[in-house]
């Protein structure tokens, strides 16, 4: 809340002062309220109790759009397998601008035997040109549970290999 009486106070300041006064000390009263926000929102960060309601309100948002703990959690000690699209289709659901996609996933284990899947996720519509039938992707999948995957990375038309973490789909 502190960072927002920091805008409400600096952006006026800092208009008066680059219209009424100078370019000079205008600009510089922007970088110094952008300079006092930036700090308040580090502090903020910080705050453990404000980053539990944080948490709180994230999981009462993601409960209320309908979205499932395997998009919410990680599957860090998975079983890596590659995944074959074998085809894609629209639920009929949208969040944003961004539709939910639901994949038939022929998925072969390192070790194992292969299986097929239905898995759904949230895919923005520039991507879906990513994801078509014969693509194949590197996923986790929890052994205990194999309906509960993580996509990985896949490999770009240019032969690049892009990791899901830097690829930001949701």
């Amino acid at each position: 809340m502190a960072n927002y009486w920091t805008l409400l106070i600096g952006i006026p300041l800092t208009i008066i002062l680059y219209l009424y006064y100078s370019p000079v000390a205008g600009i510089t009263a922007g970088i110094i309220t952008l300079i006092i926000f930036t700090i308040r929102a580090i502090m903020n960060y910080r705050d453990p109790e404000l980053m539990a309601n944080i948490k709180k309100k994230e999981k009462e948002l993601h409960k209320k759009w309908g979205i499932t703990e395997t998009e919410d959690a990680s599957i860090e000690n998975g079983v890596p397998a590659t995944a074959t699209i074998i085809r894609i289709g629209d639920t009929g659901t949208q969040l944003e601008n961004k539709l939910r996609i639901r994949f038939l996933l022929e998925v072969k284990p390192k070790y194992g035997q292969s299986f097929q899947m239905e898995y759904e996720k949230y895919i923005s519509f520039l991507q879906i040109p990513q994801f078509q039938a014969g693509k194949e992707l590197n996923i986790k999948f929890n052994p205990k549970d194999k309906s509960k995957i993580e996509f990985v990375s896949f490999t770009s038309p240019e032969g690049k290999t892009i990791y899901f973490a830097d690829y930001k789909m949701d």
